[in-house]
């Protein structure tokens, strides 16, 4: 809104700062390890991806459950009301046990993150906050500006596009858990830190200028 008032037109909404800015925390996840997946409703016209999607998740949950002694799952949202509808219908297709959360501040979504053992990301700021947090993080969505994440921080290959891939390959990702271990030494975070930077001094020009105007 400052930038508009400024230049005086609209300016697009296209970075996050956080990612950069934090470093992953250093203690384990709480015990059990749980999986964090992230349900959303995909844009119309949506109903049979939107089969297909749930069943990618409900699938690779279940098969968590199975090969993770002790694991268990916690369905969440990012807080947009009209993913409420998927993410009850993923917990009622999962076993009895399985959580759900739909957190009210960033502060609440941020702990459940930091306390999962990995992370299913369909939301972009899913993704942004698993990866601040630390933890392994795979992404199932249709936007482009998901894919385009995974892509920029180097982590293209744990992102599964709809429509494009399957469940299995979902499973399959989840599945290696020694990748998923080493995601970490996979992040390049050079590019989203230089977008920073210069979009931060693009911000420090105008403000300059609005300054020295008045």
């Amino acid at each position: 809104e400052r930038v508009a008032d400024v230049t005086g037109r609209r300016v697009p909404v296209f970075g996050d700062f956080a990612l950069p800015a934090r470093r992953p925390p250093q203690a384990a996840p709480a015990s059990p390890p749980r999986l964090a997946v992230n349900a959303a409703r995909l844009p119309p016209p949506w109903t049979r991806l939107q089969y297909w999607y749930e069943e990618a998740l409900q699938r690779a949950a279940r098969r968590y459950i199975e090969t993770t002694p002790c694991g268990g799952v916690t369905v969440f949202t990012t807080g947009a009301a009209q993913d409420d509808a998927p993410a009850q219908r993923l917990r009622q297709r999962l076993p009895a046990g399985t959580g759900l959360c739909r957190p009210r501040t960033l502060a609440e979504l941020e702990r459940l993150l930091q306390d999962s053992a990995a992370v299913v990301a369909s939301r972009l700021y899913a993704a942004i906050l698993a990866l601040a947090a630390g933890r392994p993080v795979v992404g199932v969505s249709s936007s482009a500006a998901v894919a385009n994440f995974f892509g920029d921080v180097g982590l293209g290959a744990y992102h599964l596009r709809i429509p494009g891939g399957t469940a299995a390959d979902l499973v399959r990702m989840l599945d290696g858990r020694d990748a998923l271990a080493a995601q970490a030494a996979a992040v390049d975070l050079a590019e989203c830190r230089a977008a920073r930077d210069h979009v931060a001094t693009l911000l420090w020009r105008l403000c300059r200028r609005s300054q020295l105007a008045s």
